[in-house]
């Protein structure tokens, strides 16, 4: 009797142990469906994404992901041994690039959605999923759509540390031209001070007036000014 429930308990394992046979068409189909929902969340941050990392870039990783994500659930979805020996693995893997845009971070949740849902062969509610999503993404952005006219990124640098840049009196120069002001960075070390900020200009053609009113209050100022909207593109 013994025999026999350790002979059950060794099929059991063997079971759990055993890899399961893939369907290479629902694999193949599966892969495609991924590729294409992935390349167009590409498309979607690409053109919506306010990041001002390098969009092309980190786009493509997002493809990257949803398809690796697909392979390795429709792998490791049926097996115990290969879904322990996964996290085993994921245990050892340290990523030391830190995310620091939280937009960049939902996207890749999104990416790996992608390949979660296809490697456990759930398509429909994937696409379903991930049509939602991207509608939501689309009526946000029309909705801050005006941000798109006169929008800069505005970057003010100085290697002079004798007289330091003073936010509040930029602002207040820049606040009479434009109807919104978000400081993105500062930095000040003892060689240089810097400072870069987004801004929506109430009437694009008084970029003039705004570097002009920037040098009277610092002449060694150096003024970059970047459409925020073709940054990287």
């Amino acid at each position: 009797m013994e025999n026999k429930n350790l002979d059950i308990n060794l099929n059991s394992i063997a079971k759990s142990v055993s890899i399961p046979d893939v369907s290479i068409i629902e694999f193949a189909i599966n892969l495609l469906i991924a590729l294409f929902l992935a390349y167009t969340i590409k498309i979607f941050y690409e053109n919506f994404a306010k990041s001002l990392s390098n969009r092309k870039i980190f786009s493509n990783i997002l493809i990257y992901i949803a398809l690796t994500t697909t392979v390795i659930i429709t792998i490791v979805k049926s097996s115990l041994a290969l879904s322990l020996g996964l996290v085993g693995a994921l245990s050892i893997v340290r990523f030391r690039t830190a995310i620091k845009d939280p937009e960049e971070l939902s996207y890749l949740f999104i990416s790996i959605a992608i390949g979660l849902g296809l490697g456990a062969n759930q398509r429909l509610v994937t696409i379903i999923g991930v049509i939602l999503i991207l509608v939501v993404v689309y009526f946000l952005r029309l909705k801050d759509n005006k941000i798109k006219t006169g929008s800069l990124f505005l970057i003010l640098s100085t290697d002079d540390n004798k007289e330091k840049l003073e936010i509040s009196k930029i602002i207040n120069i820049l606040d009479k031209f434009s109807e919104f002001i978000e400081v993105k960075k500062i930095e000040q070390t003892n060689s240089r001070q810097e400072l870069s900020l987004n801004i929506i200009l109430k009437d694009p053609k008084d970029i003039d007036k705004i570097t002009e009113e920037l040098n009277n209050y610092h002449k060694d100022l150096d003024i970059n000014i970047i459409d925020s909207h073709s940054i990287f593109n």
